[in-house]
């Protein structure tokens, strides 16, 4: 590592204290390039949509009659919706949804009255012809307007745990695709939740532990990500006056409690003595009543959902970056194609904003190098190193940030447990532009 990023290093980051702001700078002016596939992380679909949410919620000419239906507005929710439209007086909506099945409709009354209409759907059916019939109601009470649109959804995806709603006849209204442990959602205050993102990992120890907490709303909006590049034990939910978030990471012989700036993701301060705290943890047990299968269970989540937020953009923390090694000699082998490492060592490469991604079903990853001329950086997989029989198979997804490397292009060589390695033949290019 250079000696000018070292120092950079040296002087904003601290157990206790991480310049958030100043690191996020020096990120923004990385760009990444590579014939390696390009998959959207959260928070860009987040900026995106939001982006495209502003226009349409801005264009007055987008009437009752003519409204936009945005389905899954931010790419995680696939039984929501939002109505975007504008009337000229304050109007009230309210929805039904009808299945063609005949299944229990659901109906939902909007109190507000406004001009503007960002309205939420929700509780749409899985897998089904979903008519939503939709009223205009004056503020006399008289219906302004009546439209109906049908929206055929598709089945709900099973190979993760995901968080879900179901109704009081077990079908499923609502689910979050963001795979989370063991469908787990934390509430924090203003209808947030915190989730550990259950694929996204990382070894540091006898399994695979995961890097990324989302704090995100029921509609799918991702505020902000948070990064821990040694793993996290668990989280919890908002536990003190100022809000702060709470997460356990492992220490080098207990775990260690963090406390975590909601706003900026400023790493605190962390308590060692946290057992004491455990009983926040049951703060999750509101959600989970939330969850419960009851006659009522619909109405309440809709209700914690129907308020949305002044639109920003997201943004990401970043707790603790993984630690790079200064790598040994990397071996002449042959390259080969993203094709082929699928196909033989069953590894799928993406360029996740500046991440490289990589989805595996083995957990046989020794360790990772990005190789140049002058320059290797090595991610090692195994603190501590374990006997090939406690390795147990997985499928999940390493993150790799390039922030953490100079400018350059490299060559990504993966080595395995068994002694064998192979290099893509895809390289990455790193590039920095610092403003002044």
């Amino acid at each position: 590592m250079p000696k000018q990023i070292t120092n950079w290093i040296k002087g904003h980051l601290s157990s206790n204290k991480i310049d958030y702001m100043s690191l996020n700078r020096l990120r923004q002016n990385q760009t990444v390039s590579s014939t390696i596939p390009v998959r959207l992380c959260y928070t860009e679909k987040t900026r995106r949509a939001d982006n495209l949410i502003w226009v349409r919620s801005h264009d007055t000419s987008m009437s009752f009659e003519t409204m936009d239906l945005i389905r899954n507005p931010y790419g995680v929710t696939p039984l929501t919706a939002l109505a975007v439209f504008h009337t000229d007086t304050p109007c009230r909506l309210s929805y039904t949804i009808h299945c063609e099945d005949s299944r229990e409709d659901f109906c939902y009354d909007f109190e507000e009255l406004t001009t503007s209409h960002v309205a939420p759907i929700w509780g749409l059916y899985a897998n089904a012809n979903n008519e939503i019939e939709l009223t205009l109601y004056r503020e006399d009470g008289t219906i302004a307007g009546t439209r109906k649109l049908e929206w055929q959804t598709e089945a709900i995806p099973t190979d993760y745990s995901y968080p879900m709603i179901v109704d009081k006849a077990g079908n499923v209204r609502y689910i979050l695709t963001i795979p989370t442990r063991n469908g787990e959602l934390y509430p924090l205050s203003d209808s947030h939740f915190l989730l550990i993102n259950d694929k996204m990992r990382t070894r540091t120890g006898s399994e695979p532990l995961p890097t990324h907490i989302h704090e995100i709303d029921l509609l799918g909006r991702n505020y902000r990500t948070c990064f821990v590049g040694n793993g996290i034990l668990d989280i919890y939910a908002t536990a003190d006056e100022q809000g702060n978030l709470l997460v356990v990471i492992p220490g080098t012989n207990t775990p260690v409690l963090a406390a975590i700036d909601r706003e900026t993701g400023t790493l605190l301060r962390t308590i060692k003595e946290w057992d004491n705290c455990y009983a926040t943890h049951a703060m999750a047990l509101q959600m989970k009543d939330l969850l419960a299968n009851t006659a009522d269970s619909l109405e309440q989540f809709v209700k914690a959902g129907e308020e949305l937020d002044n639109i920003e953009f997201a943004n990401t923390g970043w707790l603790r970056p993984p630690v790079f090694y200064k790598a040994a000699s990397v071996e002449s082998t042959g390259a080969i194609s993203l094709e082929e490492m699928q196909e033989k060592y069953h590894l799928t490469f993406a360029i996740v904003g500046a991440n490289l991604s990589i989805d595996t079903t083995n957990d046989d990853i020794q360790e990772i190098v990005f190789s140049r001329a002058d320059r290797l950086y090595q991610l090692d997989l195994t603190n501590p190193p374990l006997t090939d029989e406690q390795y147990k198979t997985y499928h999940y997804t390493l993150a790799v940030p390039f922030t953490e490397m100079y400018s350059g292009t490299y060559s990504i060589v993966i080595r395995f447990r068994d002694g064998g390695q192979a290099i893509l033949k895809d390289t990455v290019t790193l590039s920095r532009q610092r403003s002044n």
